[in-house]
């Protein structure tokens, strides 16, 4: 009975309400996964993402076989940033449902924020090969290069990602200018910083314009060298 009045209530719009009665339904049946399921929606669209996750998690303990749940926690720990949580349950369901994209694109996303970065573009480049070049994933796989100091799998990234299209080309030209920066091709790194500029892209140009300052320092400073012998 609890269960039908909250949905009576969810379908009318009255969230607040079918929350009450849907909580009445779980005491009256604690092992309910798809109320605690109902339950994690209704505060997403709350914005709290706490009690989202905790309900998740009681799901995923009640039907732990059910791997919509397990996608729904891992995804709610992602936008929470806590990405240490997310990563085993990827790391599960990639095993288990090794020819869904979504399920590496999370993987490589959330390995690519933590000190396990390094297996991050194997990750990325599987949900690349099952679903096709994606701008933004080969835009987080240059970062991901830039960061572990391999620029030439940077570029290599970035040019596939603009060739994809995607509308990422400020995030994909800022990373070719910081692998060009690393190589010490100081003037194609200024350029490319510049294009970013061209793409109006609030963020990227703070960025682009910090890097410019900085890769101009870094250009008089082996001039200086230079000129001294160094």
């Amino acid at each position: 009975m609890y269960k039908r009045q909250g949905f009576i209530y969810q379908k009318r719009g009255d969230d607040d309400t079918a929350i009450r009665y849907y909580k009445l339904a779980l005491k009256s049946r604690p092992g309910d996964a798809t109320t605690m399921g109902t339950l994690a929606h209704l505060y997403d669209k709350k914005g709290d993402v706490d009690t989202k996750i905790k309900y998740l998690q009681m799901a995923v303990e009640a039907a732990p076989d059910n791997y919509k749940f397990k996608y729904q926690l891992g995804s709610a720990y992602i936008d929470k940033r806590d990405f240490e949580s997310a990563i085993p349950i990827f790391e599960e369901l990639t095993k288990k449902y090794p020819d869904r994209a979504g399920y590496w694109r999370y993987l490589g996303l959330a390995l690519s924020q933590t000190d396990r970065k390094s297996e991050a573009p194997a990750a990325l480049e599987k949900a690349l090969e099952l679903k096709g070049d994606d701008a933004y994933l080969l835009a987080v796989m240059a970062q991901v290069y830039n960061e572990l100091k391999q620029p030439g799998n940077a570029i290599k990234a970035v040019k596939r990602g603009l060739k994809a299209g995607n509308g990422q080309e400020a995030f994909l030209y800022y990373q070719w200018g910081l692998a060009l920066s690393k190589m010490k091709s100081y003037d194609e790194s200024i350029a490319k910083f510049n294009k970013v500029l061209t793409y109006k892209d609030p963020l990227w140009s703070k960025y682009a314009r910090k890097q410019i300052k900085r890769v101009e320092t870094l250009k008089k400073i082996e001039k200086a060298k230079r000129e001294q012998g160094l």
